[in-house]
């Protein structure tokens, strides 16, 4: 999940972002946007927490997550929350 403050971010690269076309983050690096990633908080979920309930759960080990801010040309643009699990794989 993503907020995007599209009044720090170039008139061109706020228009393809608004295409929904390509992800964020190719856009970004084709248009040589200067990026850094401030990590701020990170999360672990227990297989048993609702959030987890809504991933595969025969694979599910915990789910992860963390919320950090995108500085694009050295300004706070993207807030980001980014959730995964961690699934064990069967052979």
């Amino acid at each position: 999940i993503v907020r995007l403050n599209l009044e720090l971010i170039a008139e061109d690269v706020r228009n393809e972002i608004r295409q929904r076309k390509t992800p964020l983050g190719d856009i970004l690096i084709r248009h040589d946007v200067l990026r850094r990633i401030e990590p701020k908080w990170y999360f672990r979920f227990t297989p048993q927490s609702p959030l987890a309930e809504h991933f595969e759960p025969r694979h599910r080990k915990s789910v992860f997550g963390r919320i950090g801010v995108i500085h694009c040309d050295g300004r706070p643009a993207i807030l980001l929350l980014e959730i995964v699990a961690d699934a064990e794989t069967s052979t």
